[in-house]
């Protein structure tokens, strides 16, 4: 299993697309997950706007996958949902949307969303693979590797090479 950050990030540097951000449906609509990649401080504002941002069933990439329930291709910014999204994404040289729907029970949980530099083909493959990793991931992951909260932390050695004065006095 793959947590929504690490898939982000899996898809991100496979197909080199610098933006991917995952929604999730909160009470009222799609919110941000929190999951987030980017290829750079660039990518900031937009970033931000997202985080604020609220999007209802029928607006933005949401409402396109949410619609067809699969992937869509979006060969412009439209999917984004928000006019000021829409504006950071411009400012940042994106071009197109992909949104890939993660589906639990029937339902779909949540929508992945990376955000492209040129217009991408629909395309069967790539699609595939795109569910696949969507199906591997979950929002968190169980804490199984932590130390438990009574425990102290595992004892670590690192070795340092300093160098010691021999008056330290003066």
């Amino acid at each position: 299993m793959l947590s929504y950050d690490e898939a982000v990030d899996l898809v991100c540097r496979a197909t080199g697309w610098p933006v991917g951000h995952v929604w999730v449906r909160g009470q009222e609509g799609w919110k941000s997950s929190g999951a987030w990649h980017d290829d750079g401080p660039q990518f900031a504002d937009l970033k931000a706007s997202t985080a604020v941002t609220d999007l209802g069933s029928g607006r933005g990439i949401v409402a396109a996958v949410l619609h067809l329930e699969a992937c869509r291709f979006m060969s412009d910014l439209s999917g984004l949902g928000s006019t000021v999204r829409h504006q950071h994404a411009v400012e940042a040289g994106l071009v197109a949307v992909v949104g890939v729907p993660l589906r639990r029970s029937e339902k779909i949980e949540a929508i992945f969303e990376f955000i492209t530099t040129a217009p991408v083909e629909p395309d069967n493959d790539l699609s595939d693979a795109l569910l696949a990793v969507a199906a591997r991931s979950r929002r968190s992951l169980p804490a199984t590797n932590l130390p438990a909260t009574n425990m102290p932390a595992p004892r670590r050695t690192v070795s340092l090479d300093v160098e010691h004065p021999v008056d330290l006095a003066g």
